[in-house]
């Protein structure tokens, strides 16, 4: 088989980031263990992250540029360095911060390059991040009535505000990343961004962020009608609280990565998009929410299932959308070759107008979407007729520079355990800031986040490169962290393994959280 690429998105999940550093640890183990045998095997070179998940990915970029260990890197971060204490402060803008993580990052990013260990493909990081202040757009095409103003012929155009906003970094294995002459600590660079993606409102104040450079050109190029004039520093909080499975970011990602450039996916490899997700909610096997009067779901029930259901009804949005891409994709081609197979009957000269006229429309379509602001940044009309028929499909339909992808997910639903995965995960209680409490929870969910991505690469990975391997798995079974010890009976009951202590701490916290809300 070709070259497999890997394009994980992960999800934003507060404590629960511990799952997520234990699955993509094993993740990682393996593909390194595969690139000593041949680099061209396996990649991961794009990756989509939101909140905890947005720091997570820039640690993988880290690791995986850098050839570093990545269970101790992990382990050291979601296990170690996010703790109650280490997050909690006395100031009063917010009950918690994100700055005392910096000297654990600063210290991850400091680590030495092994040349031999690294991988030598880039990595591609988009953290997503929420903009407090938010973005004021003019969208065009929303109707075909036409005004008339003083400057003649105006298209309508309707206001619209959005709040969703982000950063891409490329990594190479130089220690460079991209846009060139960015550094780790930079304001507005990935450490910044990290941080800002994972402060979720509920516990952590906004952070600002320098928007120079890029991202100032991009809200310039897109037609930002309210940006500041005496500032490019914005507020920004948790990109997890519009965007938390930011799969079509990922897609668009793996869209120009695959199809552009000199190392353009080849036409035997396979792409991946590989969903971490700590916690899915699946359907109810009773009837609790099919209830009616007297038997009401209770305010408290309902406050929390509530809260999970936004991540999980986007999640659900993003593969429908992957399934229909999927299938319009393959009917696009197929409409192509129908068409292509009639034309080719036809005489030359025909055919020739054929061509001509398909090339016309292409250029049409492509001024018409720079007129809209979104060009497809597709260069000149190819000379064949076979390459004007699918420009001109592709131009039309949207798909023109896209390819049939496939996705998977690895959760604690992969390990077909009888227990819910509320009881799997011990950290997730507190809206999923329980696992700061004690390291024992954030231990329990590395480490089942290791054994969900374990499983999943004995079920896959042999399928996915066609390669042995056998002793691939034994060493990521081998890199395990000796001090992660899953036990699901705990997770069932987490308040029972918080000590005095630190129920002191959880009660000093939410006095603060209180003082803080009284002003």
């Amino acid at each position: 088989m070709g070259q497999l690429r890997i394009a994980p998105t992960i999800s934003g999940a507060i404590s629960l980031g511990a799952y997520e550093g234990g699955a993509l640890a094993a993740l990682l183990v393996a593909v390194q263990a595969l690139q000593a045998k041949d680099q061209d095997a396996i990649r991961i070179d794009a990756i989509g992250g939101a909140s905890a998940g947005c720091m997570t990915g820039v640690m993988v970029a880290k690791i995986l540029s850098a050839g570093l260990d990545p269970v101790a890197s992990m382990y050291q971060t979601w296990v170690e360095a996010a703790s109650l204490d280490n997050l909690k402060t006395s100031t009063g803008k917010g009950p918690l911060t994100m700055d005392n993580l910096i000297g654990t990052l600063k210290s991850i990013i400091a680590l030495p390059i092994d040349a031999e260990k690294a991988q030598v493909a880039s990595i591609t990081v988009r953290g997503i991040i929420c903009c407090l202040r938010g973005f004021d757009y003019e969208i065009r095409g929303v109707s075909q009535i036409r005004g008339v103003s003083q400057d003649g012929e105006q298209e309508r155009h309707i206001d619209a505000v959005t709040f969703v906003d982000w950063s891409t970094f490329t990594f190479h294995s130089d220690g460079t990343i991209d846009p060139p002459g960015t550094k780790w600590l930079d304001p507005g660079g990935p450490v910044d961004i990290a941080l800002a993606s994972g402060s979720n409102a509920m516990g952590f104040p906004p952070r600002p962020v320098d928007r120079s450079g890029e991202p100032w050109t991009r809200y310039l190029a897109e037609g930002a009608q309210n940006l500041p004039s005496n500032t490019r520093t914005l507020w920004f909080t948790d990109g997890g609280t519009l965007d938390n499975e930011p799969l079509g970011h990922t897609l668009d990602l793996t869209n120009d990565l695959d199809l552009t450039g000199d190392d353009q996916l080849p036409s035997d490899g396979l792409r991946l998009h590989l969903l971490i997700h700590p916690h899915p909610a699946p359907a109810e096997s009773g009837d609790a929410w099919a209830q009616t009067p007297p038997n009401d779901p209770s305010w408290d029930a309902t406050l929390v299932r509530a809260g999970k259901l936004i991540a999980t009804q986007s999640l659900y949005d993003d593969l429908n959308h992957v399934a229909k891409s999927n299938s319009r994709i393959r009917w696009t081609a197929q409409l192509g070759s129908v068409l292509a197979d009639l034309l080719h009957q036809l005489d030359q000269p025909t055919q020739d107008k054929w061509k001509a006229a398909l090339s016309d429309f292409v250029s049409e379509v492509r001024s018409d979407k720079d007129r809209l602001g979104r060009s497809s940044g597709a260069g000149g009309v190819a000379g064949t007729l076979d390459e004007a028929i699918g420009a001109a499909l592709g131009e039309a339909s949207g798909f023109g520079r896209k390819q049939a992808v496939e996705v998977d997910v690895v959760s604690p639903l992969i390990l077909g355990r009888p227990e819910p995965v509320a009881d799997l995960l011990a950290g997730d209680f507190l809206f999923a800031f329980g696992g700061f409490l004690d390291s024992r929870f954030r231990q329990s969910d590395f480490a089942l986040g290791y054994m969900s991505m374990q499983k999943w690469l004995a079920d896959n990975l042999g399928r996915l490169t066609g390669l042995g391997v056998t002793d691939v798995l034994a060493a990521v079974d081998a890199a395990k962290h000796p001090a992660c010890a899953f036990d699901p009976v705990a997770a069932s009951n987490p308040w029972s393994r918080v000590t005095a202590w630190e129920r002191l701490q959880a009660m000093a916290v939410a006095a603060h959280f209180a003082k803080i809300a009284i002003g």
